[in-house]
C-alpha cells in the first residue's frame, strides 16, 4: 500500500497536468461551482508544477532551481504589491496573494513544457 501511494504522488508531481484533472475531478463532486473548483485546481496545481519545475531543473539540467524559484516569487511578488498600490492606493495582500500565486501557475506551466521538451529532444538526440 505505501509502495502505491508513493507511486500516485510521484507520478503527480512527473506530471503534475494529470495531478490537475484529478484535483478538479475531486474538487467538482465537493464544491457546487465548477468556477470554484477550477480555481482551487488551479492554486493545487502551482505547488505542483513548482515542484516539478524543481526536480526536472536537477535532472535534465543537473542544477538545483530553488533559488531561482524563490527570487523569482519574491520578485513577482514585489511587482504586484507595486501594482497593487498604483492602482487602489492601498496594498490588499489577499488580491497580491493571489494574483502571485495564478501568475506563477502561468509561468511554471510554460516553464514545465518547455523543460518537458528540451528533455525529451535531448534524450532522443543522445540517441
Amino acid at each position: 500500500m505505501t509502495s502505491l501511494l508513493a507511486w500516485i504522488f510521484a507520478t503527480i508531481i512527473t506530471v503534475p497536468l494529470l495531478g490537475f484533472v484529478l484535483v478538479f475531478s475531486i474538487l467538482r463532486l465537493v464544491v457546487d461551482q465548477k468556477r470554484r473548483a477550477f480555481h482551487y485546481s488551479i492554486d493545487i496545481t502551482t505547488l505542483l508544477l513548482i515542484i516539478s519545475v524543481y526536480f526536472l531543473g536537477q535532472v535534465v539540467f543537473g542544477i538545483s532551481l530553488f533559488a531561482h524559484i524563490l527570487i523569482f516569487t519574491l520578485v513577482l511578488a514585489i511587482i504586484f504589491v507595486f501594482i497593487n498600490w498604483k492602482i487602489n492606493e492601498e496594498v490588499k495582500i489577499n488580491k497580491v496573494i493571489k494574483g502571485v500565486w495564478r501568475c506563477n501557475f502561468l509561468v511554471f506551466l510554460v516553464i514545465y513544457l518547455v523543460f518537458i521538451v528540451y528533455g525529451i529532444v535531448e534524450r532522443v538526440w543522445e540517441l
